[in-house]
């Protein structure tokens, strides 16, 4: 189990709740879900370094690194508060500001934030479409309360029981799936519920 720790750590790839991360190529600090214990210990046990090893003990290294439960070994920890950004630089959801240098690099591969977008902190955003979308359906107030709970949409673990939630219901092609673009680009698809 050891070596295969070594292993990922050398390759960029961590543990997360059972289930294997890797650095992102753009990134500095983010890991992105890649796949299960299962299908990289398999993967990995068709090169020659590991192969005798993964074959021999399989079943056993993917109980015990897929366990979401485990205490012992590496563990990634997923900084829900930030969000990375191009060089470095990542958006405390808490703070509303871009900081820097806010996981040291012995840090890196230990924790992480939850997504990386390729945005430039120092560019001004175009937010017309987004704008013109809200300034359509919503009065100045409403504006306010709707962009109030857009972003705590990226407060992870932290909206209370029966407390409000965004809902948007419209027609087809009126726009709804772009105004949460910015959303889907933080929060993988796969863990958005659009029904």
């Amino acid at each position: 189990m050891n070596d295969v720790e070594r292993a990922m750590e050398k390759l960029g790839y961590s543990l997360y709740k059972g289930e294997v991360y890797k650095k992102g190529q753009s990134s500095k600090y983010t890991f992105k879900h890649c796949c299960t214990v299962k299908k990289f210990l398999s993967v990995r046990g068709t090169s020659e370094c590991f192969k005798e090893t993964i074959v021999k003990h399989l079943n056993k290294l993917d109980n015990l690194l897929s366990d979401r439960e485990r205490e012992f070994g590496k563990q990634l920890k997923i900084n829900y508060d930030l969000i990375e950004v191009l060089d470095g630089w990542c958006f405390s959801i808490c703070r509303r500001e871009f900081v820097e240098n806010t996981i040291s690099h012995s840090g890196i591969g230990r924790e992480s934030p939850p997504a990386f977008v390729a945005y430039r902190r120092d560019k001004t955003p175009d937010v017309a479409f987004f704008k013109e979308i809200l300034e359509n359906s919503l009065s100045e107030d409403e504006i306010g309360h709707f962009c109030e709970y857009f972003i705590r949409l990226l407060n992870y673990g932290t909206k209370q029981l029966k407390e409000k939630v965004l809902c948007l219901v419209g027609e087809p092609n009126s726009g709804k799936t772009s105004l949460f673009t910015p959303i889907t680009a933080i929060i993988p698809q796969r863990l958005v519920n659009s029904t």
